[in-house]
């Protein structure tokens, strides 16, 4: 199975077209009249305590399985004991995909201000009226004192339905699947949707990854960014701007590269012998996004003890 097997045909055909025209080339998909920007590697940690929000998987609750994905999320923002650490999620992830800072915008021109930025003109408007006077803050593009959160959520007067409302522009539960999947292919070359693979085969697969990693140590984001430095001509500063599908995909090539030559060298000296030549760093196939998950997990057991 591809990583694009879970999903709908028509939304594994979309996220394709756009991996071809857009993520190929680090371009901002259009989306719901905004613009999808990749995210760089400064902010790698911020997007994998964010994209939770993503991740969410309704199916796995019973209550969940009569909501959409984000009638469900929407059920988080609300909780009272996480409700405000998803909101912290949420405005953060808008705010590294869709290039804005969270905070209030004018309902008649569209300016923003930060809430800090809004708070602060608040105050000077308190401080400034006089006994029995009332002041609101006033958008300084056109003086409106009508303003909306840059992020926000409402039912739909026609369908009765929850929606996204992001910087004036609606999300609707159909459109929030695509921005689920979209985000995630976008950013993270190796990503693939398992919402719908069995628990029992998924915690399989978890146990194998556990085994294989057993022997082999865990790189910091920083350590990972070093390591690229040392092994090609990128700056830091390139490293830290750099989206973080290019980063993942320029590490697994810089990875790829030394193997292969390690394993040339070796078979030309005699010191490695193999029955076919390695395959070539370049063009080396895709496996299958479940690995060896066909085989028993006895079998494995007994493979990786042999190692």
């Amino acid at each position: 199975m591809d990583k694009y097997g879970c999903l709908s045909e028509t939304l594994g055909n979309e996220i394709r077209q756009y991996e071809a025209s857009y993520f190929t080339y680090d371009e901002p998909v259009p989306f719901c009249g905004l613009l999808i920007y990749p995210i760089t590697m400064r902010h790698y940690n911020d997007f994998m305590l964010a994209n939770p929000c993503l991740l969410l998987n309704k199916n796995e609750t019973i209550e969940g399985l009569k909501q959409t994905h984000l009638e469900f999320l929407i059920g988080k923002l609300n909780d009272q004991e996480e409700g405000q650490l998803w909101n912290l999620r949420l405005s953060k992830l808008f705010e590294l995909i869709f290039h804005f800072k969270d905070g209030v915008r004018c309902t008649q021109c569209g300016s923003t201000m930060t809430y800090a930025e809004f708070i602060a003109k608040n105050k000077e408007m308190l401080e400034a009226q006089q006994e029995g006077e009332e002041k609101l803050a006033a958008c300084q593009n056109c003086g409106s004192t009508q303003f909306e959160a840059m992020i926000r959520y409402a039912v739909n007067p026609e369908t009765k339905k929850y929606e996204l409302v992001v910087a004036g522009h609606k999300i609707d539960a159909a459109a929030f699947e695509r921005l689920r999947q979209i985000v995630m292919y976008q950013n993270l070359p190796d990503y693939y949707d398992d919402s719908k693979i069995d628990p029992d085969l998924k915690a399989d697969y978890a146990e194998r990854i556990r085994i294989k990693s057993q022997k082999s140590g865990k790189a910091t984001t920083e350590k990972k960014i070093v390591c690229v430095a040392a092994k090609t001509s990128y700056k830091m500063d390139e490293l830290y701007n750099m989206p973080i599908r290019k980063f993942l995909m320029l590490l697994t090539a810089v990875d790829d590269v030394i193997q292969y030559e390690a394993t040339r060298v070796g078979m030309m000296t005699g010191m490695v012998s193999m029955k076919e030549p390695p395959e070539h760093w370049i063009y080396k196939k895709e496996t299958d996004v479940l690995g060896d998950t066909y085989k028993s997990l006895d079998t494995f057991k007994s493979e990786m003890s042999q190692i």
